[in-house]
């Protein structure tokens, strides 16, 4: 069905040139580039900001959120609270794991939110440690409020789309521990390098 419908397209929306490049030449002649967008009611970059990081995705394993729960829980940073935005089909695990860490008071799974822009006006640091994205809006809307960012580097290019590491966020290799420990500590104490 797929191939059916790629050969009688005429256009082929991708959102990254590393995803079109995935397909034959053929299919790729045929790709557009159309990278997301955001639009806000208000634009402005809010100047007060809580000692937070957020993350927020589907709570799956894919998401890899149990590799930020768990540095997170490791270290001492500024940003003494992490919350989490998500759907729960994999809440339930993630919950026992801030337990066995005895991290409630500081980790918070916040659930599906109808709106994240009011977290990510108030956070101070974005993560994403997913394994595997496409074009994250997510990513998209925390950096449209200003946060710092750090997302891994999944092999779509979507994060290295949006993000020149080391000058509007920060790339970490996917599944890399100490590469995202070493990223919250600099955001967290390096204030002119967060602000930038």
């Amino acid at each position: 069905m797929k191939t059916l419908v790629f050969r009688n397209a005429d256009k082929i929306v991708f959102q990254t040139e590393q995803v079109r490049s995935y397909f034959s030449k053929r299919i790729q002649k045929k790709g557009v580039i159309i990278q997301n967008m955001i639009m806000t009611e208000n634009n402005e970059v809010h100047q007060i900001r809580h000692k937070e990081i957020v993350a927020a995705g589907r709570l799956d394993e894919d998401k890899n959120f149990q590799m930020l729960i768990k540095v997170f829980s490791s270290i001492s940073l500024p940003c003494d609270q992490l919350r989490i935005l998500g759907e729960r089909p994999y809440g339930r695990q993630l919950a026992t794991l801030i337990s066995s860490l005895n991290m409630n008071h500081k980790i918070h799974l916040e659930g599906q939110v109808e709106n994240v822009i009011p977290y990510f006006n108030g956070g101070d640091i974005f993560v994403i440690t997913s394994n595997h994205e496409g074009m994250p809006n997510v990513l998209i809307e925390a950096m449209a409020t200003g946060m710092a960012c750090i997302s891994s580097n999944f092999r779509s290019g979507g994060a290295s789309a949006l993000i020149k590491n080391g000058t509007n966020g920060i790339l970490i290799p996917v599944n890399d521990n100490n590469a995202l420990k070493n990223a919250l500590f600099l955001l967290a104490n390096d204030f002119e390098l967060k602000n930038k």
